[in-house]
């Protein structure tokens, strides 16, 4: 039987997409030859991509999900929507706390971003309603967020840390009550 490793996977994915890129552009009309060129088919128009809001023309500002990217090492993390008090959050990374050993995942963000946002909280499907979860997030071995303390159903917090210079980002999480199932809620890097 014929098995692809995970990177040519990936690389399979790229392909199929520029191709029905291709497809589409030149269903659209896009590649139709002028007069100095000639209708080759490997050659499409591809269009600039569109500048990410509010940066200028720039895209060096974009947002990278960390649903994006795949992490080290993971003891918890799907990705998935997350219904945190009542808002949904598209690009989450769901996953259980619990009391008897912290649940983490990491990744390499190659000192290549300047800010981690996302919201962090307890799921509103979370059927223990006195589940109360403290979250901490490290940069290179150092504390760089803790949730002060807690954080139950209806009240996820926002969090917005300065990851400037990070090689390695770790997303934890302890339950204070058993297990409990959390989201970090659109959690992304900014460039």
């Amino acid at each position: 039987m014929f098995t692809l490793k995970e990177r040519d996977k990936h690389f399979l994915c790229r392909v199929l997409a520029l191709i029905v890129l291709a497809e589409l552009a030149t269903c659209a009309g896009c590649n139709k030859p002028t007069d100095s060129q000639t209708a080759d088919s490997t050659r499409v128009a591809m269009p600039e991509p569109a500048p990410v809001e509010g940066t200028a023309g720039s895209t060096e500002n974009r947002e990278v999900y960390l649903s994006e990217l795949h992490p080290n090492r993971s003891s918890f993390f799907a990705k998935r929507p997350a219904l945190l008090n009542g808002t949904t959050c598209v690009d989450s990374l769901i996953g259980t706390a619990s009391s008897s050993r912290v649940k983490e995942a990491v990744y390499t963000i190659g000192r290549n971003y300047s800010r981690f946002r996302c919201q962090v909280g307890v799921l509103d499907t979370e059927s223990k309603l006195d589940s109360k979860v403290t979250f901490r997030i490290l940069g290179d071995g150092t504390e760089l967020y803790t949730s002060g303390g807690p954080v139950g159903i209806g009240s996820p917090q926002e969090v917005d840390v300065d990851v400037s210079g990070i090689l390695t980002l770790q997303l934890q999480a302890t339950s204070d009550s058993g297990m409990a199932h959390i989201a970090w809620g659109n959690a992304r890097l900014i460039r």
